[in-house]
């Protein structure tokens, strides 16, 4: 081909391609509307779906698992040669390691995931006031949960009460705050949400927020306050804030001397969560006659056949064995088998949790 007919051609090529570019309409395309945060309410299923993306966290460090275990609680000791993170952290004596993928920058970020979800239901469509009152309630309870899984493992922490955007620089987020004053403001949200929240809940609903779960972990943070620990022995009494000061305590992190009417309010808060639990909770120990439809004749005949050693059966009365099929069946029978004893519980793919 001359050189010639080449540039004929490619002049041709270059003026169809600029006609396209002016009049096609092919080209004129708006790219579809991307979903945005307003979506997440605008409808009744969606909201719920919002709601429920704020419970995400409980699952991720059930305490029931292995990983919730409190490493700043009094009874909790390792090695030194351990070099255990958690503890040291709990007790000042580290910062949180890894915060992105541990306890730490998980239960913040589902705390802030909250917050977000409560600026946004005010103005969520197909949704009664009631049931705005009661969802509120849920996203409260969880903040307090998440700030009550923080302390108990971490000790002091900063409270993060209003929602942080993500671009706010590190050196403007609270510092932490003194125990105290995290626990009481842990059980006044507590409180607030019991109130707007039903006392149990069943079918697809268990597993959610409830009154009784609320008045349970109220009494669990202040037995935490009321311990040793907390309560004018902490070993390391000088650690103090640097900067951050805590309304009515200052730099102080930790009292430094013992308060015997935190062991009353415990005492009242527990007595208050096993009322509560036993009576509107519809909550009770589990007996021998709760599980007597549980037990098959075979597994009464030898309770202790998969033990190695020998036993002799036939030492035992009947209600002995009854009661060993009992202990067994406490902690693997479901709500719905008639185990009233669980204040709260999830249900998972791999694992059974319950508490």
């Amino acid at each position: 081909m001359r050189l010639k007919d080449t540039l004929t051609k490619i002049g041709g090529m270059l003026a169809i391609a600029a006609c396209c570019l002016t009049s096609c309409d092919y080209l004129d395309v708006v790219p579809p509307e991307q979903a945005g945060l307003k979506d997440a309410t605008k409808t009744p299923e969606s909201t719920k779906g919002f709601l429920y993306s704020c419970y995400a966290g409980i699952k991720s460090f059930f305490p029931w698992q292995y990983t919730g275990v409190e490493a700043s609680t009094d009874e909790y000791a390792l090695p030194p040669l351990w070099s255990h993170d958690g503890q040291k952290v709990a007790w000042g004596l580290a910062t949180p390691g890894n915060a992105s993928a541990w306890k730490w920058g998980t239960f913040y970020r589902y705390i802030g995931q909250c917050h977000l979800f409560l600026s946004q239901l005010e103005n969520a469509q197909g949704i009664s006031d009631v049931l705005k009152k009661e969802w509120s309630a849920e996203a409260n309870f969880l903040i307090a949960y998440y700030h009550y899984r923080l302390l108990e493992y971490y000790g002091p922490i900063p409270i993060t009460d209003s929602y942080i955007d993500m671009d706010t620089p590190s050196n403007e987020y609270n510092g932490r705050s003194h125990f105290d004053y995290v626990v009481n403001w842990i059980c006044m949200k507590l409180d607030k949400a019991a109130e707007d929240l039903p006392a149990s809940r069943v079918g697809d609903e268990w597993g959610r927020a409830t009154s009784t779960i609320a008045k349970a972990i109220k009494a669990r943070i202040l037995l935490y306050a009321a311990s040793p620990l907390w309560n004018g022995q902490f070993p390391f009494p000088e650690w103090k804030n640097e900067k951050y000061t805590t309304p009515g305590y200052g730099y102080e992190l930790v009292s430094k001397t013992y308060d015997p009417d935190k062991w009353e309010r415990a005492l009242t808060a527990c007595k208050d969560a096993l009322e509560w639990a036993e009576g509107d909770g519809g909550n009770a120990l589990m007996g021998i006659a709760s599980c007597d439809n549980l037990i098959s004749n075979d597994q009464m005949g030898d309770p202790f056949k998969k033990l190695k050693a020998p036993v002799d059966n036939d030492a035992f009365t009947d209600d002995f064995k009854k009661r060993i099929m009992l202990m067994r069946y406490i902690v693997t029978t479901r709500y719905s088998d008639g185990n009233k004893e669980m204040i709260w519980g999830v249900a998972g793919t791999d694992t059974y949790n319950q508490k």
